[in-house]
């Protein structure tokens, strides 16, 4: 292969791998195919042929924009469990005949759902839209609480008012209020954080930053935040800042998702060695991130000049994640790298 091309090649690979950010905590802009993400393609499931698969959707009927988890409950006992996609796009399959219940953990904000399924044939596929309805205002976290209790009045509920604005899908209205929610009480860390949250949601990155950089000010010890403030600036090519911010987040509380992040801003730096560390590092502790760790380790070696290693990495991705929205651009990837190990 011509010097030239091998290197053209190279830099298309690259590109291509660095391009995914997990969206754990990043809103999806692009619909993907129905799937979600299987922890164990491996697995029998009940021991049929049919699949229950479908979407899951706010409050509004606007897709969700994160990952959820989801439980597979069997009325004859056993569970099943699955990750949907940023999109909301789940499956479950090889599933036998039977009753079954479909659960999703609606987290902090939503209210459990619980959809069920009658399976009464084989080979065949059952669609399910699950919509996802808010918890009562008492079951607000208590970090929420006292964040409102400490601002005035007048600005708690200009905050209130954006939120109800933001649910109905009127993101314009819910940054308005929130703007005067903060000139009115500026140390209002929870309107500064829902500005960034909604702003990186639209792709304005810069007024993402600004709203994070503020609230980290008046809270700079909440892991969180810092690890949300850091996936905007990596969104946005900042990475050595964004390597900083990973970095104090795993110093304030020391999570996967965090050496994750900033194993991918690393990649970005060019720091292969580091960035080996950290991602092999969520390999070794497990969870949700393993994937994806996969992958970016796939971009490591590929810079390094292993192309090996770098399809080995890549395939386990794809053993994690074969629905993944990625997954054809992905073996695409593997296929240049085989050409480049016979030339």
């Amino acid at each position: 292969m011509a010097p030239e091309l091998f290197a053209a090649n190279k830099r298309n690979i690259i590109l291509l791998l660095c391009l995914v950010v997990p969206s754990v905590l990043l809103p999806g802009v692009v619909k993907a195919q129905m799937g979600g993400i299987d922890p164990d393609p491996g697995a029998r499931g009940t021991g049929g042929r049919s699949i229950i698969e479908g979407r899951i959707y706010y409050p509004s009927g606007r897709n969700v924009d994160k990952r959820f988890k989801l439980r597979l409950t069997g009325i004859r006992g056993g569970d099943f469990f699955a990750l949907s996609d940023d999109t909301g796009a789940f499956s479950f399959r090889r599933i036998a005949v039977g009753t079954y219940v479909v659960t999703v953990e609606g987290e902090n904000e939503y209210e459990t759902a619980n959809e069920q399924v009658d399976v009464i044939g084989s080979a065949r596929t059952y669609n399910l839209q699950i919509r996802l309805r808010f918890k009562a205002a008492s079951g607000k976290s208590g970090v929420v609480e006292a964040g409102l209790m400490a601002a005035p009045k007048p600005a708690a509920e200009l905050y209130q008012k954006a939120l109800q604005f933001e649910r109905v899908g009127d993101n314009e209205k819910a940054i308005d209020h929130l703007h005067r929610a903060v000139t009115l009480y500026p140390r209002f860390s929870l309107a500064l954080k829902k500005l960034g949250i909604i702003n990186h949601r639209l792709g304005e990155l810069d007024e993402a930053e600004k709203a994070f950089k503020a609230a980290i000010e008046i809270d700079p010890e909440i892991s969180e935040l810092r690890l949300t403030y850091g996936v905007v600036l990596l969104k946005n090519k900042h990475y050595a800042e964004a390597d900083k911010q990973f970095q104090r987040a795993i110093k304030i509380k020391d999570t996967p998702l965090a050496h994750l992040f900033r194993g991918k801003s690393l990649v970005h730096l060019g720091n292969y060695a580091e960035a080996e560390k950290e991602l092999q590092f969520v390999v070794r502790v497990g969870g949700d991130g393993v994937a994806m760790a996969y992958r970016f380790l796939g971009a490591v070696y590929n810079e390094r000049g292993e192309p090996k290693l770098a399809i080995e990495a890549l395939e386990k991705y794809l053993s994690l994640a074969p629905k993944a929205t990625d997954a054809e651009s992905v073996r695409e990837i593997v296929k240049q790298l085989r050409t480049q190990i016979k030339a």
